[in-house]
C-alpha cells in the first residue's frame, strides 16, 4: 500500500513540481515507512513552495526530535507557533528545550500549553519536574496533583510526588501516594524501597 502511494505521489509530483499536498502527503508514506530523511527533505519543500504550511513544519520539528536533532526542532516549532499557538506544540517545544538545557524556556512553554489547555496532564507533570529539580517542591506539589487528577494512572507522577513529600516532611502524604502508586503497579521497586524505609523510621 504504501509503495503504491509513494509512485502515485512521486508521478504527481513529475507533472507538476509545485503541487502541495502531494510532497506533503509523500513526506508522510517516506515517514510511515521509517524513511524519515526522504520526508524531511518533501516537507522542506513544502514549506520553499508554501511558508505557512503549518503541519509541514510541525512534522519537520517532530521529525527532529525523533533524530534527536533539537536545536533544529526548535527552529521549526518556533515557526510553527509564529503562525498558530497550540497546547501540544507549545509542549513539544518545551521538551526540546529541555533537551538542550534550556529549562527556563521549557518551563514558560509548559505554562503555556496549561494555558492553553487546562487539562493537558502532561504539561503539568513535566512543569512539576522542572520545579523538583529546582527544588521547588511546593510548586512542584501543586502541579503533581493536577496532572494526577487529570491522569491517575500517570505513575511517576505520583512516585515523584511521594518524593517531595518526602522532601518536606510530610511523611503520612509521601506514604500514601506510594501506596497509590503499588495499587496500579504492585511491582514498582523504587515505591517498595522508599515505603519500606519509611516503615521502618516510623515504626
Amino acid at each position: 500500500m504504501i509503495e503504491d502511494a509513494i509512485k502515485q505521489y512521486q508521478k504527481a509530483i513529475s507533472i507538476d513540481y509545485d503541487n502541495i499536498d502531494a510532497h506533503y502527503n509523500l513526506g508522510v508514506a517516506f515517514k510511515d515507512k521509517g524513511l524519515l530523511d526522504e520526508a524531511i527533505s518533501q516537507w522542506k519543500t513544502v514549506i520553499q513552495i508554501r511558508h505557512d504550511h503549518v503541519e509541514a513544519y510541525h512534522n519537520l520539528g517532530t521529525a527532529y526530535i525523533y533524530k534527536e536533532q533539537f536545536h533544529r526542532a526548535i527552529e521549526y516549532y518556533k515557526i510553527e507557533i509564529n503562525l498558530k499557538s497550540d497546547p501540544l506544540l507549545h509542549h513539544n517545544l518545551g521538551v526540546a528545550y529541555e533537551k538542550v538545557g534550556l529549562i527556563d524556556n521549557a518551563m514558560m512553554e509548559y505554562i503555556s500549553a496549561i494555558n492553553l489547555d487546562p487539562y493537558y496532564a502532561e504539561a503539568y507533570y513535566n512543569l512539576a519536574n522542572i520545579y523538583f529539580n529546582k527544588k521547588l517542591f511546593w510548586d512542584a506539589i501543586e502541579n503533581y496533583l493536577s496532572a494526577i487528577n487529570l491522569k491517575p494512572y500517570l505513575l511517576e507522577a505520583h512516585f515523584n510526588l511521594g518524593v517531595a513529600y518526602l522532601q518536606i516532611g510530610d511523611i503520612s502524604k509521601a506514604k500514601s501516594q506510594f501506596n497509590a502508586l503499588l495499587k496500579i503497579k504492585p511491582d514498582h521497586k523504587q515505591a517498595i524501597e522508599l515505603l519500606n524505609n519509611i516503615s521502618g523510621i516510623t515504626n
